[in-house]
């Protein structure tokens, strides 16, 4: 099948997305890889194998693949939107003048709070159906969650790095760690836990409340250019972790010498409090929802099921 390209929508370092039509005028998405310039654990092969055998509302589906000289071609929907933009869409931007510093930009987050907590829940049920399948995204985050139309059920997509019990070059115990994006990136990993397994993507989903929920249309955790920036914001924003077992935030983890957590000094935080976390949420199901996911300790994070059960109970 042929495909007659319209437009670039995204041009990276692993891949290109393109706007495409197929011999019967229906839009399209091309994601492009040169397999030549393809590195682990990016893997093309592998996310075309995945997304053709997938099959779930809330999960990207599968239209066509093909070679192109050098480069593996991926054909799925095209959506209107990501998360990212959608966000944006509802952020509303107003001036604001002080006499000693000037005019300043203020940004206002209008998402409506039904339509928050409808993308939780689809994308909540996109982890469960793939975790089942024994699937680990590991790139949770608004730019791989798109929407056909700003009220529409979302999609979970990009399984460019996913991990899959059975299929994988990685020992289960040696993962890559270069994975999640940003802000979005679980605190293990960021230490070395390579024997990570579904709770990095909750963790990241912990952190889409709260761009999902803010007052700006962002979240408060800044990952800047280092995990060291990263972790610092995280631990500022939710609190220090500890290894004392009396903590709130205890981290059993990383007592252990290989993850280095314990030759560092971090300065003391407490945990800011879930008014200022999710400032546009007064529903203590989504509160307490957050609460459970944002938990340093991977093993006490909710999976993906038990999340769902909470968050269907209103």
């Amino acid at each position: 099948m042929s495909y007659v390209h319209e437009e670039a929508i995204y041009r990276g370092p692993h891949s290109d997305i393109l706007k495409a039509r197929d011999p019967h005028g229906q839009v399209v998405a091309l994601k492009i890889v040169d397999i030549d310039l393809c590195c682990k654990p990016h893997d093309i092969e592998h996310e075309i194998a995945l997304v053709k055998k997938l099959s779930h509302p809330n999960v990207l589906s599968y239209l066509d693949s093909y070679q192109a000289g050098e480069d593996r071609v991926l054909v799925t929907p095209l959506y209107q939107s990501d998360l990212n933009q959608l966000i944006r869409h509802y952020t509303k931007k107003r001036t604001k003048f002080d006499l000693n510093s000037g005019p300043s930009t203020v940004h206002k987050n209008e998402l409506p709070l039904d339509l928050a907590k409808s993308i939780l829940l689809g994308v909540s049920r996109a982890l469960e159906y793939i975790h089942a399948n024994q699937i680990i995204h590991r790139d949770v985050k608004p730019a791989n969650i798109y929407f056909s139309s700003p009220q529409s059920e979302p999609v979970l997509g990009d399984f460019g790095i996913s991990y899959e019990a059975g299929y994988s070059d990685e020992p289960e115990h040696e993962k890559y760690l270069d994975i999640c994006s940003g802000s979005y990136k679980p605190p293990e990993v960021c230490f070395g836990v390579s024997n990570y397994s579904y709770e990095v993507d909750m963790w990241s989903l912990g952190i889409l409340f709260t761009a999902l929920y803010s007052a700006d249309g962002q979240s408060p955790i800044t990952s800047g250019d280092s995990d060291i920036v990263l972790i610092n914001s995280m631990f500022r924003v939710l609190g220090t972790p500890s290894l004392d077992p009396a903590s709130p935030r205890y981290w059993p983890i990383m007592n252990n010498d290989r993850y280095h957590f314990k030759s560092f000094r971090f300065e003391n935080y407490d945990s800011q409090p879930i008014a200022q976390l999710l400032p546009r949420c007064n529903d203590p199901v989504i509160q307490t929802a957050f609460q459970s996911v944002a938990v340093y300790e991977p093993s006490k994070r909710l999976s993906a099921a038990k999340l769902l059960a909470w968050l269907d109970r209103t």
